[in-house]
C-alpha cells in the first residue's frame, strides 16, 4: 500500500454494517428555466458559536431545464420524460471510467457498503421518484434504501437536491446501500445532527450537498467530520469565492465543480473548471481554517504558480458542474418530473460514490473502511490519479482561474476512477483483470484507443496489428487511453489491450480495429430558426457528401463547450425540443463516416427562444376608452401594448403589463384605433398579435 494505515479487523465495520440492515427493516416512510437557489456562495454568514442555532445552511444546485413547455402534462407532469441533452448515468459512469474491473474480472458496484445523504426536509416523494429513476437507467432494479426523519413534515431545503443526491449516490454504486437522512431543517444544528445521525447508523461515506459562507468559531463544529473510518464530502459551491463550509474542513473532502464535455463514445473529451453567468465553481483560501499537512504549500492561479497557501485551500477535487450539460434527474414533488440538474452539489455524491467503491474493495481485501484522512493523504499523494485541470475563471470574489497542479477552483483535478479507487483500495498481489472494454477511433493518420481500468493496474499496455493476428507492443501507459499516431490512411489497424502490474499481466481481451482516414467535409449553411410556440429551435444545413450521419451540438457561447444533443442523425435537419425560453443557443453540427471519423464543426449559428405571439386579440370600445383582453402566451412575463390611427402600421408601445388584459382610456371618441400586442420574456418579444380595432364613442 503506498499510504494507508496498517490492516485492521472488520469488527467494527461489521457492527456498522448490522446497524443499517436492522435500520432496513424500519424504514420510517414509504416513500429548474435555470433557476440558481440561493446555494452556494450564500450571503448568510454564521455569528458566533451561541447564534448557530439561528443560522441556516443551502443546496447547491442550479436547475438548468426545463422551463415551461406548452403542451398536456402526463399523470399530472409537465416533463414526463429526461431532456435530450441531460447526462445519463451510462454516459458519466464510461466518462469518469466507473466500468472497471475487479480483479476477479467482476465490477465494484458498492454491495456491503452504506453511503448516507443528509438533506434538510422530508421528502415524500423520494422513494417513488428513485423507482422511476431506476425504471429509466436500471431496469426498475432499486437499491436497499432507508429513509430516516429526524422530526420534519416539510421539505424545508429543496426536493430536488434529494433527488439528485440520492439518485446520483446510488447510480454510480448500484449496490450500495442508501440511506437518506432528514434533518428537521436547514438549521446548521439540525443538519450537524443529520450527519451525527448517518455515522451512527452505520454509514461508510456521508454526502452533504449543502454550506453556507464560512464564519468565525467554524473549527468548533469541525468534530462532527472525525469519526473514524467514514469519509465525509461536501460540495464546495456554487459562486466562485470564497468558497464554503464544511467543504472548508480539513476533515471533509471539499468537491468543486467542472464542464465535461464527452466525445461520441462518452468519453471525456475536454474538461475546464466550472462557470456560468452569476454560478461557478466554489473555492478559496479559508480565512479560519489552518493548511493541513496534506495539502501543497502553494496553488496556481491561470500561469502563475508558487502562491503561497496560507490556509485550507477548497476545493480539493471537482466533478462535472454545470447544468448546461447538466445530470438528468426525476422529482415529482412540484409536479414536472424530470430536470437537468448542475452545480457542485452533482459531483458530492458521486465522489461519496467512489470512495463507497474503494471501501468495497478493502473489505475484499480484509482492509477497513477509509477515513477522510485516508482519502486526504491518498490523492494529495497521487495526483496523476485525477485529471488536472488547467482552464476556467471562477466567479465571486477574487476570480480565480485553474492552472497547473493544485488550484483554486478545481482542486487536484477530476477523477479516472480506475486509478483512484486502486490507490484508496491499496496494492494487492492478485493479477489484474482484463480491461472489460475497447474502443478503437479513428482519425486523420491517427487511432484514439480507450479503455474501462482493471484495479490494482499499474500499468496499461497496448499492442497493435496490421493483420488482426500478429500483435506487437505498441506502448504502455498509465492512464486508459492512447493515440496512436504517424499512422497511414486507408490501412485498417487492430488493437487489444492488456493491464499489469508487479504480479503480472493479464489476457488481451477482444481486438478492435479502426481505419486512419482523412476526416470528411463539414456541413454547412446551418441556420437556426425558433418555433416560439413550441418552445424548440428548427435546424437545417447543406447535406456532406459520403456521410451518412451527423452530430448536433449545442452551447451556451458562441465558441463551446459543446454538449451533443443528438448523435446518428440520418436526415439534414434537426429540432431540438429541449430549448427553453428566454435562452439563446449556440449550435453546430458536425458529420461522421461509416468508419466513425467526424468532421470539425459547421459554421456556428444561433437562437433565443420567446414566447409565441398573443392570440384572440378583441378590442371593446367605451365612452373614450376601448378594452382589451387576448389568451395567454406560454413563457410570457409580461405583455406590451402597441396602437395606430393607421391599419396595419405605425404602431406605438402605449403600455407594458403582466395580465391579459388593458383598458385605454383618455381617447378620443370617433376616431378608430388599432392595436397588437406582443408577449416578452428576458429573451425578447414575441411576434405581433392578431390585430384588432375599435371606434370609442360617447353611446358605447
Amino acid at each position: 500500500m503506498r499510504f494507508l494505515k496498517s490492516a485492521v479487523r472488520l469488527s467494527s465495520r461489521s457492527r456498522r454494517a448490522s446497524a443499517i440492515d436492522m435500520a432496513s427493516r424500519s424504514v420510517i416512510e414509504p416513500l429548474e428555466s435555470r433557476t440558481l437557489l440561493s446555494g452556494h456562495g450564500v450571503t448568510d454568514v454564521m455569528g458566533p458559536a451561541d447564534a448557530m442555532s439561528s443560522k441556516v445552511a443551502t443546496p447547491s444546485i442550479v436547475i438548468s431545464a426545463p422551463s415551461t413547455k406548452p403542451g398536456v402534462t402526463v399523470n399530472g407532469l409537465s416533463n414526463p420524460a429526461p431532456s435530450a441533452d441531460a447526462m445519463t448515468p451510462s454516459q458519466l459512469r464510461q466518462a469518469y471510467g466507473f466500468n472497471f474491473a475487479l480483479p476477479n474480472g467482476t465490477s465494484a458496484e458498492g454491495a456491503g457498503e452504506t453511503i448516507a445523504l443528509v438533506e434538510g426536509g422530508h421528502d415524500s416523494t423520494i422513494q417513488n421518484d428513485l423507482h422511476v429513476f431506476d425504471q429509466q437507467y436500471f431496469g426498475g432494479v432499486d437499491p436497499s434504501f432507508t429513509q430516516i426523519n429526524l422530526g420534519s413534515n416539510t421539505m424545508t431545503g429543496d426536493p430536488i437536491e434529494t433527488a439528485l443526491d440520492v439518485e446520483w449516490a446510488h447510480a454510480m454504486a448500484p449496490q450500495a446501500n442508501i440511506l437518506l437522512v432528514e434533518a428537521k431543517s436547514m438549521a446548521w444544528t439540525d443538519l450537524l445532527a443529520g450527519v451525527d445521525k448517518a455515522v451512527s447508523m452505520g454509514a461508510q461515506v456521508v454526502s452533504m450537498s449543502w454550506g453556507s459562507a464560512e464564519f468565525s468559531g467554524e473549527t468548533a463544529y469541525d468534530s462532527h467530520f472525525t469519526a473514524p473510518n467514514v469519509t465525509f464530502v461536501a460540495s464546495s459551491g456554487d459562486s466562485g469565492a470564497p468558497g464554503e463550509y464544511p467543504a472548508a474542513s480539513p476533515y471533509v473532502l471539499g468537491v468543486g465543480g467542472t464542464s465535461v464535455q464527452l466525445d461520441a463514445n462518452n468519453n471525456v473529451f475536454s474538461e475546464s473548471g466550472w462557470v456560468d453567468t452569476g454560478s461557478s465553481s466554489g473555492g478559496s483560501v479559508s480565512a479560519y481554517e489552518p493548511r493541513p499537512a496534506y495539502q501543497p504549500a502553494t496553488y496556481s492561479n491561470g500561469t502563475t504558480t508558487g502562491i503561497a497557501l496560507t490556509g485550507r485551500g477548497v476545493p480539493d477535487v471537482s466533478y462535472d458542474a454545470d447544468a448546461d450539460n447538466g445530470v438528468s434527474v426525476y422529482d415529482s414533488a412540484v409536479g414536472v418530473g424530470w430536470y437537468r440538474v448542475g452545480g457542485t452539489s452533482c459531483g458530492a455524491p458521486q465522489w461519496a460514490s467512489i470512495a463507497a467503491l474503494a471501501d468495497q474493495v478493502r473489505a475484499q481485501n480484509g482492509l477497513s473502511a477509509l477515513g477522510t484522512a485516508d482519502v486526504h493523504a491518498a490523492l494529495y499523494a497521487n495526483p496523476a490519479d485525477l485529471r488536472d485541470i488547467t482552464v476556467g475563471t471562477s466567479t465571486g470574489t477574487p476570480n480565480y482561474t485553474a492552472g497547473t497542479g493544485y488550484d483554486l477552483v478545481t482542486g487536484l483535478g477530476s477523477p479516472q476512477v480506475p486509478l483512484v479507487v486502486s490507490t484508496l483500495a491499496g496494492s494487492t498481489a492478485a493479477v489484474p483483470a482484463t480491461p472489460p472494454s475497447v474502443w478503437a477511433i479513428p482519425g486523420n493518420g491517427q487511432v484514439s484507443v480507450a479503455w474501462d481500468g482493471s484495479i490494482g493496474a499499474t500499468a496499461y499496455n497496448v499492442y497493435r496489428s496490421t493483420d488482426g493476428t500478429t500483435f506487437n507492443l505498441d506502448a504502455s501507459v498509465s492512464g486508459t487511453s492512447f493515440v496512436d499516431q504517424s499512422l497511414s490512411n486507408g490501412v485498417s489497424y487492430w488493437y487489444q489491450v492488456t493491464a499489469a502490474n508487479t504480479a503480472g499481466e493479464s489476457a488481451a481481451g477482444a481486438a478492435v480495429s479502426a481505419v486512419p482516414q482523412i476526416a470528411p467535409a463539414a456541413p454547412t449553411r446551418l441556420s437556426a430558426t425558433p418555433v416560439n410556440a413550441a418552445a424548440s429551435v428548427s435546424l437545417q444545413w447543406t447535406v456532406t457528401p459520403g456521410v451518412g450521419q451527423y452530430v448536433v451540438k449545442r452551447a451556451k457561447f458562441s465558441g463551446g463547450p459543446w454538449v451533443v444533443i443528438a448523435s446518428n442523425v440520418q436526415a439534414t435537419s434537426f429540432t431540438d425540443v429541449d430549448a427553453s425560453y428566454s435562452h439563446t443557443y449556440y449550435y453546430a453540427v458536425s458529420a461522421v463516416t461509416a468508419g466513425g471519423e467526424e468532421s470539425v464543426n459547421s459554421n456556428v449559428v444561433s437562437a433565443t427562444v420567446v414566447p409565441a405571439a398573443p392570440t384572440n386579440l378583441t378590442a371593446t370600445a367605451g365612452n373614450a376608452q376601448v378594452a382589451l383582453a387576448w389568451s395567454a402566451s406560454t413563457g410570457a412575463t409580461s405583455y406590451e401594448i402597441f396602437r395606430s390611427t393607421t391599419k396595419g402600421s405605425g404602431y406605438t408601445l402605449i403600455a407594458s403589463v403582466t395580465g391579459t388584459s388593458y383598458t385605454n382610456t383618455r381617447l378620443t371618441n370617433g376616431t378608430t384605433y388599432y392595436y397588437v400586442v406582443q408577449a416578452v420574456d428576458a429573451g425578447g418579444p414575441s411576434a405581433n398579435s392578431n390585430q384588432a380595432s375599435a371606434t370609442p364613442s360617447r353611446y358605447a
